[in-house]
């Protein structure tokens, strides 16, 4: 049997504790709905599954798909380590820049170079708006990684 849409809901509510009702109040429908959704008999809006991800504590690609979804940003670097590992140096204009900028950050503070991971990560997952993203990348110190960071984002 496939895992439905339904189907991870139910099972989230079930392991989080949650009756239907706050589940239902939370994301802002009747329980009746919420009852069709997790029959997948009717299918929430954009913005209600990004409130159940958010209440979950799951993503949008998890409860959508059933599997984690590796953005695009992250999968470069995945793609530069995994090409590392197996000796293979033939890499793109991209993955040489952020080869670079990571050979810089070993030169950085490691509280620095965290907060700037966690942006990543934070964009990745759209748990931050631009206003908020905008004030964290004011705050890195240097010039070169705040490049880095904008470059990075740009294909977002």
């Amino acid at each position: 049997m496939q895992e439905t849409f339904g189907n991870r809901i139910t099972k989230l509510i079930s392991e989080k504790n949650l009756t239907k009702v706050y589940v239902a109040q939370y994301i802002g429908v009747s329980k009746s709905m919420l009852t069709k959704y997790t029959k997948d008999e009717h299918e929430p809006t954009k913005a209600r599954i990004a409130k159940l991800a958010e209440l979950f504590g799951v993503s949008t690609d998890y409860l959508i798909y059933g599997k984690e979804h590796t953005p695009p940003e992250l999968q470069t670097i995945k793609d530069i380590v995994d090409k590392a590992g197996k000796g293979n140096s033939n890499y793109t204009d991209d993955e040489k820049e952020i080869i670079k900028s990571m050979n810089e950050a070993k030169k950085v503070a490691p509280g620095t170079l965290k907060a700037l991971l966690q942006i990543l990560v934070d964009v990745s997952l759209r748990k931050l708006d631009e206003d908020r993203l905008s004030e964290m990348i004011k705050q890195i110190p240097d010039i070169n990684l705040k490049r880095l960071m904008v470059k990075l984002l740009e294909d977002d």
